[in-house]
């Protein structure tokens, strides 16, 4: 499982709707904090992120880029991301109903929500869905459609096979949160809090404090058990039909603020074009086009700790 956050921000640019989500990857007794969980699609003007079991959803996302690939009008956005949204749900659908499970996991596939952002140029704005399993809405039958001889083994049954989107549009008090129940209830709780304390109008840079809150203390109490843990990772997309993935500043096992993308942390000798993100303070602290390297600028990393 994992945490994503989606919800529209204000940049120095202009507008953006933003992702954010944590780097852990778990399964059969492992974990692993450096994995990559939000994609950009190859179209430069939406994201995709999941939650959910790792077997599964990271098959549907690498499908979903093979399907706007594919696509010539949808990789030259001929096909708007509204577009695109019903093409998606159609093929994450078909690949669910074809997966073989045991009934023992069949809520492995429940528990699958994508959150598809970007923008719309044909109705000018910004887009988000949270597209889950339809089954989570109704009972599902599993000893419906048994394809195999095996009695222990089932075909999904329609309902658990067809994925729906929640919502088709942004403003600024909108917000998407997946993730487990006790996750979700506790971020949407603590973001409740801050809105209402600071009497906010918008939710700007709070999503990101919430979340830095939540990794840093499965960080410093070295939580195994937790689902969500590791490197904040970070991307927005802009009205100009632009994809920006931030390098995020984290502290590595020796608490050292480190550059991270997309959840791993740079080697010191790797250069990276990205605006580096210090979530401690909500900013871009150094700009692309230089040469970012650890080993050339130790003394900039040492006077951020």
């Amino acid at each position: 499982m994992t945490v994503n956050i989606c919800w529209l921000s204000d940049t120095s640019t202009g507008e953006a709707i933003s992702l954010i989500t944590d780097s852990r990857l778990s399964g059969g007794g492992m974990r692993f904090d450096e994995c990559k969980k939000i994609f950009s699609l190859p179209r430069s003007d939406c994201l995709i992120s999941f939650a959910g079991s790792t077997d599964v959803a990271y098959t549907l996302i690498n499908q979903a880029v093979s399907n706007v690939q594919s696509n010539k009008q949808s990789m030259s956005r001929y096909q708007d991301i509204t577009e695109l949204k019903g093409s998606l749900l159609n093929e994450v659908s078909s690949l669910v109903s074809k997966i073989h499970l045991p009934f023992s996991d069949s809520d492995d596939i429940k528990d699958i929500e994508l959150i598809l952002a970007g923008y719309s140029w044909k109705y000018s704005r910004f887009c988000a869905w949270r597209i889950r399993s339809g089954a989570l809405d109704r009972p599902s039958h599993p000893t419906h459609n048994i394809k195999e001889g095996a009695a222990n083994y089932y075909h999904p049954d329609p309902l658990l096979s067809r994925f729906v989107a929640d919502r088709n549009y942004f403003n600024k008090n909108h917000l998407i949160i997946t993730g487990t129940w006790g996750e979700v209830k506790a971020i949407r709780s603590k973001l409740a809090t801050r809105k209402r304390e600071d009497a906010l109008t918008k939710w700007g840079n709070e999503p990101i404090k919430v979340l830095e809150e939540v990794l840093q203390e499965a960080h410093k109490n070295h939580d195994f058990e937790t689902t969500s843990a590791g490197p904040m990772q970070y991307m927005r997309v802009f009205k100009h039909a632009t994809i920006e993935r931030d390098a995020v500043l984290w502290p590595d096992d020796k608490d050292y603020w480190r550059p991270t993308i997309s959840g791993r942390f740079l080697s010191p000798v790797e250069n990276f074009d990205a605006p580096l993100y210090d979530p401690r303070e909500c900013k871009v602290i150094q700009v692309p086009y230089n040469k970012n390297s650890l080993q050339n600028n130790i003394n900039f990393y040492d006077s951020i700790q």
